[in-house]
């Protein structure tokens, strides 16, 4: 349940920063780099509990690593709401 509710953040928040013609490239590149960060990451998260003989680093890297993800994106975030062609919004 985790990665299917999150898996379909990606694409929306790219569409959300970068829309137009190039966004097929931009996102194609954004998840080049996830996939070699989450590999790499895997890598380097052995290879610390080698080192150390203790998970407490990983996860404390971790959370300061989500803790500056969330930063990046609200710092990054369009501060209005774009309105679509062909579709009106609607309050409750």
């Amino acid at each position: 349940m985790g990665y299917a509710v999150q898996a379909a953040l990606p694409p929306l928040m790219t569409a959300d920063f970068f829309e137009g013609h190039a966004y097929g490239g931009i996102f194609g590149a954004l998840m080049i780099f996830v996939g070699v960060g989450g590999a790499l990451g895997a890598w380097f998260a052995g290879f610390l509990y080698d080192q150390t003989g203790s998970s407490v680093p990983v996860f404390i890297i971790t959370i300061i690593c989500a803790f500056f993800s969330c930063l990046n994106i609200w710092w990054a975030a369009p501060r209005k709401i774009r309105i679509v062609p062909g579709k009106r919004f609607k309050y409750i």
